[in-house]
């Protein structure tokens, strides 16, 4: 029989000695403890002391076996339930009759990504200590903040754990560069492409401009200049282009310069300065209804009362909100002067899984099998597949959407997202500066007042920034 030693570690107090530990890398390592005595010393010293437990185990049982042994648990964390819905409809087969399933949530009153992010931290971080016995083995993440994750130790290579550049073929390029860290390691990924498009009412493109068409109505927002003359012959009609502020600002807010620079200076893109000067003059020229997003007021303007023509949505928000109006079937899609991401749920893989095997599993069920990639998008979701949504464009429609071809519009729009100047602190950036700037746009700040609050806000949240 062989014996494996489990080192359990309680706090004690010394005097005169110091104490180094060691991982156990093989079943050859002397001890835990190697103590080391500094002669001459009165130093007092807090200490772990450990007591062992003797576990014996088949002889012919191959150490590499032990060690990498598959847990009967899948424990996997996230903030809301759509994650445990994807889960049980496209991969509940592949968890073995002896695995159970286990789900870790938030209370829904902290379901704040940042409670989530701060929980979810300082689960990984006792995670790695080594004691916990069921750790965290998948989990979900935003992609603004991915980076935050993907540069940690917490993270699984995915490559590592099995993934190949086979599986990975067909995946959108932005889709891999989100999940690829500052080191070249590629620790993350998506089951959904989620681009941002132009989504506009038929009945107003028609009364309007005599056509409904996307590809018309592309002709007529295809770059910001025809855009904003757009906006300014539907205000003519007693029209207004978007709903609030801030519906322009996915779409400006993609990067010609990273947020923070190496020196980690603060840097803004003239794009964001490009959205406070249009969302500016569409305030003053009443080209929108002054809504701010997911308030009842912008919710309302997807219904037919409303003068609104288009907001920016992506697959995601499409399958969320129209279904919420009573004007579904009045709705297209075109790409609009200018794409981004928005969403796109990530997964990751903790670094102390017990269950590598199965998760890679998982990681490649989402990514390859034609079956559910096809019932993905079947579902409104824009599956993080090139081949199989290029093929399935041809012939899929959306209800929501008048019958519109619509996959192709993704597709198109996923293709042209940059995503190269990400950095962790993207998200929070991005929440601050649309903060401050509304104060601007609603008349309760001027702009210089707006962009030191900005600055404010965001050294005061990560102190080790800088703007000057």
């Amino acid at each position: 029989m062989k014996k494996i030693i489990i080192f359990i570690m309680t706090a004690g107090v010394i005097a005169g000695t110091a104490f180094v530990y060691h991982n156990i890398k093989s079943n050859n390592a002397p001890s835990m403890i190697e103590m080391i005595t500094t002669a001459d010393s009165d130093e007092t010293i807090d200490i772990e002391i450990q007591s062992e437990i003797i576990i014996e185990t088949d002889d012919t049982l191959p150490n590499d076996d032990i060690v990498n042994a598959e847990g009967k648990v899948l424990r996997i964390k996230a903030w809301d339930e759509e994650f445990k819905y994807f889960i049980e409809n496209y991969c509940l087969d592949l968890i073995p009759d002896d695995v159970s399933l286990e789900w870790s949530w938030f209370d829904a009153n902290e379901s704040l990504l940042s409670v989530y992010q701060e929980g979810l931290y300082t689960e990984l971080a006792e995670n790695d200590s080594g004691f916990d016995s069921n750790p965290i083995d998948i989990f979900f993440i935003e992609p603004y903040y991915a980076l935050k994750y993907t540069n940690s130790e917490y993270t699984l290579n995915l490559k590592e754990l099995g993934i190949t550049d086979d599986d990975l073929i067909n995946c959108y390029p932005y889709t891999i560069d989100l999940g690829t860290n500052d080191y070249g390691e590629f620790k993350s990924i998506t089951w959904q492409a989620s681009p941002v498009v132009f989504t506009y009412r038929r009945s107003i493109a028609e009364n309007a401009f005599g056509s409904d068409d996307p590809e018309y109505v592309q002709s007529l927002v295809s770059d910001w200049e025809s855009f904003d003359k757009t906006a300014e012959q539907l205000f003519d009609k007693g029209y207004r282009m978007v709903s609030g502020y801030d519906d322009l600002f996915r779409v400006h807010s993609k990067r010609t310069i990273p947020w923070v620079d190496a020196n980690k200076k603060i840097q803004i893109d003239d794009n964001l300065f490009n959205w406070v000067d249009r969302a500016t003059h569409y305030t003053l020229n009443e080209y929108n209804n002054n809504t701010g997003m997911w308030s009842t007021e912008w919710f309302d303007d997807v219904n037919d009362s409303s003068n609104v023509f288009g907001y920016f949505f992506a697959p995601w928000a499409i399958d969320f909100m129209l279904p919420l109006s009573n004007t579904i079937g009045d709705w297209a899609v075109c790409e609009g002067p200018e794409t981004n991401y928005w969403g796109g749920t990530m997964v990751c893989v903790n670094k102390n899984t017990d269950n590598q095997t199965l998760a890679c599993d998982v990681i490649r069920r989402i990514l390859t099998d034609t079956d559910n990639l096809h019932s993905l998008a079947d579902n409104g979701y824009l599956a993080n597949n090139m081949a199989v949504m290029s093929e399935y464009a041809k012939t899929s429609t959306s209800d929501l959407l008048g019958g519109q071809h619509h996959n192709q519009v993704y597709h198109n729009a996923a293709m042209k997202i940059d995503v190269k100047k990400a950095t962790p602190y993207d998200m929070d950036l991005d929440i601050n500066f649309i903060s401050a700037f509304t104060s601007y746009l609603s008349g309760h700040d001027d702009k210089e007042t707006a962009l030191n609050n900005f600055y404010d806000y965001s050294t005061e949240m990560y102190p080790e920034l800088n703007y000057k």
